[in-house]
């Protein structure tokens, strides 16, 4: 509560120590007993989030994000996408068209075979993530589209983080 007696608007994310956000949509009045708005959605921090929020109203008014850093986010975000995209493409050239035989991963002995499969299984569970988190955004966007000043860029950034993860789930 304030002095006047007014009780203190809820953010509409906060930081936590975690290293992840939580976003959930501003107040709608009547709707207040919807759960549809009360949603809280957990995310990570990284530049795909950044970029996505950068679009939201009231992020826009509190921070005074302009246009012109809108675009710097979303360029970011792009960049990462197609550096991540040109990594798997470069994997996929060396594996298919390099090869003349059938491409073969040897292993000398069992303890790189349990390395091997013990790191696939932790960049397999951080994928997930990736790719929850991507749906998350697009989510959001789709339940929520009052709350953004555009909604083409949010959603290519939403779409860019669950592609990405996919291509690299893929190619993992």
């Amino acid at each position: 509560m304030h002095e006047g007696g007014e009780s203190e608007e809820i953010a509409p994310f906060h930081a936590s120590f975690n290293d992840s956000l939580s976003i959930s949509p501003r107040s709608h009045g009547s709707h207040s007993s919807d759960t549809k708005y009360h949603k809280v959605v957990e995310i990570a921090e990284d530049s795909y989030v950044m970029a996505f929020l950068s679009y939201k109203k009231d992020i826009v008014e509190e921070f005074g994000i302009t246009s012109g850093s809108q675009g710097r986010h979303f360029y970011s975000a792009l960049w990462i996408f197609l550096i991540e995209m040109s990594i798997i493409c470069l994997i996929f050239k060396v594996m298919v068209f390099d090869n003349t035989d059938t491409f073969m991963i040897s292993t000398s002995n069992v303890e790189i075979l349990v390395t091997r499969f013990c790191m696939s299984m932790l960049l397999h569970m951080e994928l997930i993530n990736e790719i929850k988190q991507g749906l998350n955004l697009i989510e959001y966007l789709n339940s929520h589209p009052d709350e953004f000043a555009e909604t083409m860029q949010p959603f290519l950034i939403g779409l860019m983080q669950f592609t990405g993860g996919i291509c690299a789930e893929f190619t993992n």
